[in-house]
C-alpha cells in the first residue's frame, strides 16, 4: 500500500471515530437531560395526585361531618340506641302528630308474609 492511501485511511479512520464519539456523547448528555426532565415531571405529577388525592379526601370528611351532624341522623342514631319511640320517628316523618298513637296496618308481601304495626 502507498503512503497516500495509508494516510487518507488513518485520516478516515480518525474522522470515524471523532464523529462517533461527538454522536456518544450527545447521545448520553440528551439521554441525561431527557431522564432529568421526566423525573422532574414525575414527581411533580405525584405531587399533584397527593395534593388533589388529599382534597377529596378533606371534601368527603367534610360533606360526612355535615351528615352526621344533620337533625335526621342526630335523631335515626338516638332511635337506634333506643331513646326514641318509634311513635316519636313516625310522627317526625309527618304521619302523625307527637304524642298520637301509629294507627294500625297491615301489609302483605306476595309470597303471603303480612307484616302488621299493631304490636308496635
Amino acid at each position: 500500500m502507498i503512503f497516500r492511501r495509508k494516510l487518507l485511511a488513518v485520516f478516515a479512520l480518525m474522522v470515524f471515530v471523532s464523529v462517533a464519539a461527538v454522536a456518544g456523547l450527545v447521545l448520553m448528555v440528551t439521554r441525561n437531560a431527557f431522564e432529568t426532565t421526566e423525573k422532574q415531571q414525575t414527581t411533580a405529577l405525584v405531587a399533584q395526585f397527593q395534593r388533589e388525592f388529599n382534597r377529596q379526601g378533606e371534601e368527603v370528611a367534610r360533606r360526612v361531618e355535615t351528615i352526621a351532624a344533620s337533625e335526621p341522623i342526630s335523631r335515626m342514631a338516638t332511635a337506634i340506641n333506643g331513646a326514641l319511640s318509634l311513635e316519636v320517628l313516625v310522627a317526625g316523618v309527618g304521619v302523625g302528630a307527637p304524642g298520637e298513637p301509629v294507627p294500625a296496618t297491615t301489609e302483605s308481601v306476595p309470597d303471603g308474609v303480612t307484616f302488621s304495626t299493631t304490636s308496635l
